[in-house]
């Protein structure tokens, strides 16, 4: 039996990486309540990291604040 890849929105993602980064659950209580892999996890929080600045600019122009 094939098991089909689950596919998590954007939203989803935030979610879970913001919580990864806020540290108020460690990344082990994470897997255990979406069973999502840690190594993903890991990955969305230094993506959130790393690119969580692009949230704020658009059409190549920082909004204003």
């Amino acid at each position: 039996m094939v098991k089909k890849r689950r596919q998590h929105s954007a939203a989803f993602k935030f979610r879970v990486g913001l919580k990864a980064l806020e540290g108020s659950k460690t990344i082990r209580q994470l897997f255990s309540e979406h069973k999502i892999h840690v190594n993903l996890i890991r990955a969305w929080k230094r993506q959130l990291l790393e690119d969580g600045h692009r949230v704020y600019i658009s059409n190549g122009a920082m909004r204003p604040v």
